[in-house]
C-alpha cells in the first residue's frame, strides 16, 4: 500500500491510497476505509483507495511514490472534470 497526495481546491491537499491485494485476497474499498475512519483524522483519510495489480517497488521493496503520483496524474486526466476522481477498476502500473 502507498498514499501520495493530490491537488485540491479547498484543503491544499488530499491523500490517494493505492492498494495491491495479494493473490487470492479480496477486499472492497469500503472495507479498507472502514480502518482509518475510526483511527485517523478526517484529514489524513484517503479520499479514494485505486486497486492496482502490482505495486511499484524498487530492489529494496520500498514504495515508489513518484510513479504512483505519475500514475494518478495519468488517471486524473484520463477522467477530466471529475476533480480528484478517478475510475474504480484496477490498474497496471
Amino acid at each position: 500500500m502507498g498514499v501520495v497526495g493530490a491537488a485540491d481546491e479547498q484543503r491544499g491537499e488530499v491523500p490517494f491510497a493505492f492498494v495491491a491485494l495479494e493473490s487470492g485476497a479480496t477486499a472492497s474499498e469500503l472495507e479498507l476505509l472502514e480502518f482509518p475512519c475510526v483511527r485517523f483524522s478526517k484529514i489524513k483519510i484517503p479520499k479514494q483507495i485505486i486497486f492496482l495489480e502490482a505495486s511499484a517497488r524498487n530492489a529494496y521493496r520500498n514504495v515508489l511514490k513518484l510513479r504512483l503520483q505519475d500514475h494518478l496524474r495519468d488517471l486524473q486526466s484520463a477522467a477530466p472534470g471529475k476533480g480528484n476522481v478517478v475510475s474504480p477498476e484496477k490498474k497496471s502500473l
